[in-house]
């Protein structure tokens, strides 16, 4: 696996963590209280027992709390009920956190999936899960090779009757068994921010919301941090345990 590596010229609008010799790290802020306190997939420092906002050093108030993703896909929240946040035990992107106190910390495993997927995860992180509803993120070039695939889990994959509706616009199929894929259907139009309402046999309809990743996002790390303030973060996530960081 290659390693990872600090982009330094894309530090403040990229996601990635990297760990510096002064025992920093960069992490991705999920979500905070206030919801307006921070940006979903801005990227904060923990570094000497302090957070940083870029150059600034952030102090949150008592009520304040900010749920962040680490690199190994854990995540951590930070709160003002104490100022110190978590030493790093040495630099490495599996570093551990060791909190100085339990009720600073509220660490969270996040699922260990790789890029091969399983019977209850898509096998690319390009496929849009059906039986959730969801924001996903969708590659340009996948709508233009007409290749966007649709994932039902191992559990749901007897023949049943798939649907998706879009404004006036509707398909209808029937899912043949044992079959975890079906491409998209040309009779559906793809648009950016679009709500889809999908279902598969009986179940209750999910509503997928599509984005569509601008042409323009040409490394991993561009792409990640878009898809995190959007939406995808399940995608998100993946996205950091496989992507190229060496481009």
């Amino acid at each position: 696996m290659k390693s990872k590596r600090l982009l330094t010229a894309l530090l403040s609008t990229v996601l990635i963590f990297s760990f510096s010799s002064a025992m920093a790290t960069n992490v991705m802020v999920l979500e905070s209280i206030p919801s307006d306190l921070l940006k979903r997939g801005q990227i904060l420092t923990l570094k000497s027992g302090a957070i940083y906002q870029g150059n600034k050093k952030l102090v949150l108030a008592p009520k304040q709390e900010v749920r962040v993703m680490l690199c190994d896909s854990k995540t951590l929240t930070l709160t003002g009920n104490n100022p110190k946040v978590p030493k790093l035990s040495q630099s490495t992107c599996k570093a551990k956190l060791f909190a100085l106190s339990t009720k600073d910390l509220d660490p969270t495993d996040l699922p260990d999936d790789d890029d091969r997927g399983d019977g209850e995860t898509p096998w690319t992180l390009w496929m849009i899960n059906i039986s959730n509803s969801a924001t996903y993120c969708v590659r340009p070039q996948d709508i233009e090779d007409d290749m966007i695939e649709l994932w039902r889990p191992e559990t749901k994959r007897q023949a049943a009757k798939f649907s998706i509706t879009h404004g006036k616009q509707s398909f209808t199929e029937i899912w043949e068994a044992e079959k975890g894929l079906l491409t998209w259907p040309p009779a559906i139009s793809i648009s950016d921010a679009g709500k889809y309402t999908v279902q598969l046999g009986n179940d209750e309809p999910k509503t997928v919301i599509l984005r569509l990743l601008p042409v323009e996002l040409s490394t991993d790390a561009q792409k990640m941090s878009w898809m995190a303030e959007k939406g995808c973060l399940a995608q998100a996530r993946r996205l950091f345990k496989t992507g190229d960081w060496d481009e």
